[in-house]
């Protein structure tokens, strides 16, 4: 073998080694960006569904807290859901604000107290998969939403008024 042989050899494999180096450090890369960008995805979707859940409690939280009167806050079972009531009067007329989950979200539905409840015609506020709520007390109110995923969150919230108080 002439030495002009073993230069070209080397020469080639000088040429295929960064060029193999290059091409493993390209695929690692594009893995990592792909595997970065998974784990950005989902944790943006599980931050939406708690964000979803979390907004909800908080919404309920605050319309009980500015309806919060003896005698104003209810619950009942209508139309086969559970249906957070809030009465209102205003000019003499008694009004109802009805918050449940229908149709794969959170709904409100104001109304005069005389009319008929009906679920079509709440306003869609979130979405939720599911919602609950009960009396644990009378001065508490536990409530729980279920987002799109199954996942849960409740809520205690205090009524300060009571028909204790009247």
């Amino acid at each position: 073998m002439t030495m002009r042989s073993r230069q070209t050899g080397g020469h080639t494999i000088d040429v295929l080694f960064p060029l193999a180096v290059f091409f493993a450090f390209a695929a690692s890369a594009v893995m990592a960006i792909l595997l970065a960008a998974n784990i950005y995805s989902s944790a943006v979707t599980g931050s939406e569904r708690m964000y979803n859940a979390s907004t909800a409690l908080s919404y309920i939280r605050e319309k009980v807290h500015q309806n919060d009167t003896v005698g104003a806050v209810q619950i009942e079972q209508l139309e086969g859901i559970d249906v957070l009531i809030l009465k209102q009067t205003y000019n003499e007329q008694a009004y109802r604000t009805y918050i449940y989950a229908w149709d794969g979200g959170l709904r409100e539905l104001f109304s005069r107290e005389d009319l008929p409840f009906d679920p079509d015609n709440g306003r869609y506020l979130l979405d939720i998969r599911g919602f609950a709520c009960k009396k644990v007390s009378e001065q508490l109110l536990e409530v729980q939403c279920i987002d799109s995923d199954g996942g849960e969150l409740k809520a205690c919230i205090a009524l300060f008024s009571s028909e204790g108080d009247a």
